[in-house]
């Protein structure tokens, strides 16, 4: 899985890390739902546009929340 790393990152730091794909540090990060409910989660390169969904995650309001996500991503 090419985006574990990334959710290794979001767990320690509260940041998405280095993209998988090209490199790059511009990549972002959301889970979407209600805190303490089950959401799902979306990471995304800004540069290269990759991205990775998350299904089924327990929303905590620790991390960033309801974020809006980017409409031309390309999920890999």
């Amino acid at each position: 899985m090419k985006w574990i790393k990334n959710l290794e990152s979001i767990a320690i730091t509260k940041t998405s890390g280095k993209c998988p794909h090209c490199g790059s540090n511009n990549t972002d990060y959301t889970f979407v739902g209600n805190v303490g409910g089950v959401g799902y989660g979306e990471i995304w390169c800004n540069d290269c546009k990759s991205a990775y969904h998350l299904s089924r995650v327990l929303i905590t309001k620790e991390y960033n929340l309801n974020k809006e996500i980017p409409k031309n991503i390309i999920y890999r």
